[in-house]
């Protein structure tokens, strides 16, 4: 079954390496960042998945189940716990990202930073049997933040393409690069699309006219672009109000979300808005 709104490649657009295809297939997705057990995962299509929470053999078992299977990498940050943090030299760094501890956005554009992940981090991770990747980050060259590192962040998605030609990627919150990369990459996920998270950690769901513009606008880019778009919604499975309203919104829309908590660690009972 195909992701509501998913389309065909159409004439125009660059096209996609035989073999890059079969996310416009996946009728349901999940986006986990701990460790859980591989059958809880069964339920889905589409899996990105925190690298290091899974073994070589766990990503084997869920490829053998048919599962389209990435790995989240941070292309935009320094995470400094991962393996490979204290090898940034201070110099690539940005500035600190203040939402999220111990990150810090850094430079796209710097060669050191392009070589480590397309020489050292990435191909660990193909080797562990992740099909691909979702970018996350790429934002930080977005109008909104730095938008001086645009042109760093689609040249750095252009040289992984070149270097990895037959894996997937898809980009977090990554529309504003289309026009430069539009065909480097198979997918776009976008966050907090209907719920809308305070400072005090409460979820409240979007006005009615916010939320059309939003699906008036994703539609538009999918179109345009002819790519799938993954849709993702933080809410704790105890907030009870504002879950069952987002579903309601999803299913009249015909889109098929994930919902989570925040952190993307917990699959809620209610994980899948149910095909009808």
């Amino acid at each position: 079954m195909l992701l509501s709104g998913c389309s065909i490649v159409k004439e125009g657009i660059k096209k996609r390496k035989p073999g890059l295809m079969g996310l416009e297939r996946a009728g349901s997705f999940a986006v986990v960042y701990a460790p859980v057990k591989t059958e809880q995962l069964m339920p889905f299509d589409l899996l990105i998945l925190e690298s290091d929470a899974f073994t070589k053999g766990e990503v084997t078992t869920l490829k053998k189940q048919h599962k389209l299977v990435l790995a989240y990498l941070n292309v935009g940050e320094l995470e400094t716990y991962r393996k490979y943090g204290c090898k940034i030299p201070p110099q690539w760094l940005v500035s600190k990202n203040p939402r999220w501890q111990d990150h810090y956005f850094i430079n796209p554009g710097e060669k050191g930073w392009q070589d480590l992940l397309i020489h050292k981090i990435i191909p660990p991770l193909l080797r562990r049997g992740y099909q691909g990747f979702l970018f996350d980050s790429v934002d930080m060259a977005s109008p909104a933040r730095f938008p001086e590192y645009k042109d760093d962040m689609a040249h750095l998605i252009n040289r992984i393409r070149r270097a990895f030609p037959h894996i997937l990627i898809i980009l977090n919150n990554g529309d504003f690069l289309l026009d430069q990369i539009a065909g480097d990459i198979q997918g776009l996920l976008v966050e907090e699309v209907f719920s809308d998270i305070t400072d005090d950690g409460s979820v409240t769901v979007r006005p009615d006219m916010e939320r059309l513009a939003i699906l008036s606008r994703w539609e538009r880019i999918k179109s345009k672009w002819n790519l799938p778009v993954f849709f993702v919604d933080y809410i704790p499975g105890d907030d009870r109000l504002p879950l069952t309203a987002i579903r309601d919104i999803y299913r009249k829309a015909k889109l098929i979300p994930y919902i989570t908590d925040k952190n993307a660690q917990a699959i809620h009972k209610e994980y899948l808005i149910r095909k009808e």
